[in-house]
């Protein structure tokens, strides 16, 4: 546990640090510089498109057209793999299904794969693909905008080689931009960090805060993924975030506060699980 911030106005809300992790959160004088490029590694590239009709009679158009083309992520040079495409159909029932696109005739929707989620509370009114990541590990991640008892947000990781999609946790976009449901950032050679925001809550009229920020690791080590940090807001909020070497690097700010506090710089050390 970990705590800058605090009071008796707002309750403090624990960071965790994952035991594997083997650090702390430190505090620093300054946020470091923007770092030099690094290689990822092959683990494949993904895509927004747009698709046409509803496969597999349906092709890729130029833009997305209410009714007609829908938004769709096009997922390629997944080791082994065939080209994959996650379809937002754009006619009723407002669903998105997983296709393959044939090896020899181009853009061809050839095979759909059955998949199951799980989705709480209740059942499935609607769901739609809002972002995916291509991953290491043969690994998709995914955003997922669906309609239950109320319209909800949650990531799901996706075994490509299983056809197994699994739940991660809820999203919940910071409100100043609500279509960005995740960031991420590599770290080293088949490594990523994947960022998403949860547990928002209404400080005041048109003003809202998520108390809790998600930072998990993903790599061949931890193909299913490994939450390296649960930001509390008690620590502040992330404003920026960046990774040097094997270190990430947080500058945060808690909400409750007032503006003119200053923001807290923050350091990890991620060699161990690196």
């Amino acid at each position: 546990m970990f705590s800058l911030f605090g009071g008796d106005k707002n309750p403090k809300i624990v960071t965790l640090v994952h035991p594997d992790v083997g650090a702390t959160l430190q505090r620093a004088a300054a946020f470091p510089g923007e770092p030099p490029p690094v290689s990822t590694g092959n683990f494949g590239t993904v895509s927004e498109v747009a698709v046409a009709g509803r496969p597999p009679d349906a092709h890729f158009t130029a833009s997305v057209v209410p009714g007609m083309a829908a938004s769709a992520y096009l997922v390629e040079g997944v080791p082994g793999q065939p080209r994959l495409v996650l379809v937002n159909t754009s006619t009723a029932p407002m669903e998105f299904e997983i296709w393959e696109l044939d090896a020899a005739a181009k853009d061809v929707f050839a095979r759909q794969r059955k998949f199951e989620m799980a989705a709480e509370p209740g059942q499935w009114i609607a769901r739609r693909v809002a972002g995916v990541a291509s991953l290491p590990g043969h690994r998709l991640f995914v955003a997922v905008r669906y309609m239950g008892s109320k319209l909800r947000n949650a990531a799901y990781l996706y075994d490509v080689d299983r056809n197994l999609m699994t739940r991660v946790g809820a999203i919940e976009p910071d409100t100043s931009d609500p279509d960005q449901y995740f960031e991420t950032r590599p770290v080293g050679t088949g490594a990523l960090l994947v960022r998403f925001d949860s547990d928002n809550i209404r400080l005041a009229a048109e003003r809202y805060a998520n108390t809790r920020n998600h930072l998990v690791l993903y790599s061949r080590r931890f193909a299913d993924g490994l939450e390296i940090l649960n930001l509390g807001i008690g620590d502040g909020s992330i404003r920026r975030w960046s990774v040097v070497g094997k270190t990430l690097w947080l500058e945060t700010a808690d909400p409750r506060q007032s503006s003119q506090q200053p923001p807290a710089i923050l350091s990890l050390d991620l060699s161990k699980v690196l």
